[in-house]
């Protein structure tokens, strides 16, 4: 087991996808809220726990303070600390979630979204969705940080990437801010066989570049669809989660190689993110907020 120390420096190290002059690096310390405090028992750990059982966001917040503006949390570590990304501090880098069907996928984009409505106000942290379901995130609608639900294919999910590339323009060219813009999509596959050539090659864009003008790309993606993505927009993606994946085809396809040696996953609860060299299994981290 990794210590904590070794852990962040080396998940600095998997996630610098672009360097600074060294402040983006030490920005990212706030990230593992390592202050001393005792860890949070995870499912199983206890006698008597659940091992399906969520791991709780608001106990997470309840136990730990300190998370700075922009914070979202992506999952809760083996060892009890969050596996957190700071919309203003982190090296840019668009997040694909990848798994079988089942493997919770969009429980995971959910959990993501209710922890940056949690954590943040609505003039730090903006979010839309795609989606080919939106009725599964039809409760998350009504505040004042989604900014829309929209369906795969459709003409406003065109227009969404040009709005977007408007932001991104006016935030790289004219000294523009404003909140962080997270584009959640669920079904990338999907969404991108709704788009024409000039919105595609735009939203390839924003999910290599945009998140440095605090535009980021989080998508989901199954593998009973893998192969109608091109390569070189999977490897646009810098991080990529995965669920429970079957295939070694589409491992080697997220990872570079067909026969990592990781451990079993609970199937819709945990996920691996990349470290170094090694990957982590996570816990996705839910709260009632978001119901």
């Amino acid at each position: 087991m990794l210590t904590m120390e070794e852990r962040l420096l080396a998940t600095l190290n998997a996630l610098e996808l672009s360097s600074g002059d060294g402040e983006d690096t030490a920005d990212l310390a706030k990230l593992f809220n390592l202050q001393p405090s005792p860890p949070i028992l995870l499912p199983g750990q206890e006698t008597g726990t659940d091992a399906d059982a969520p791991v709780s966001l608001d106990t997470l917040l309840q136990e730990r303070t300190g998370f700075t503006r922009g914070s979202v949390v992506i999952g809760v570590c083996e060892d009890g600390l969050p596996f957190v990304l700071n919309l203003n501090n982190d090296p840019p880098a668009s997040i694909l979630i990848a798994g079988d069907p089942g493997s919770g996928k969009t429980r995971l984009l959910r959990a993501i979204l209710v922890s940056a409505m949690v954590i943040n106000q609505p003039e730090d942290v903006n979010f839309c969705v795609v989606t080919p379901a939106p009725q599964e995130y039809a409760d998350l609608v009504h505040t004042d940080h989604c900014s829309g639900l929209l369906r795969s294919r459709s003409l406003e999910a065109r227009k969404l990437v040009n709005h977007l590339l408007e932001i991104a323009d006016r935030r790289q060219y004219r000294d523009d801010h404003g909140p962080a813009q997270l584009l959640v999509i669920d079904d990338l596959a999907d969404f991108v066989h709704g788009l024409d050539d000039a919105a595609y090659w735009g939203f390839e864009w924003l999910v290599r570049i945009g998140a440095q003008v605090r535009i980021w790309i989080i998508a989901s993606q199954s593998s009973g669809s893998m192969s109608w993505l091109e390569d070189d927009l999977l490897e646009a993606f810098p991080l990529h989660v995965l669920g429970s994946l079957a295939s070694q085809h589409d491992l080697l396809a997220l990872t570079g190689s067909a026969y990592l040696d990781l451990q079993p996953l609970a199937r819709g609860r945990q996920f691996y993110v990349p470290c170094d060299d090694t990957w982590l299994r996570i816990w996705l981290c839910e709260s009632g907020k978001g119901e």
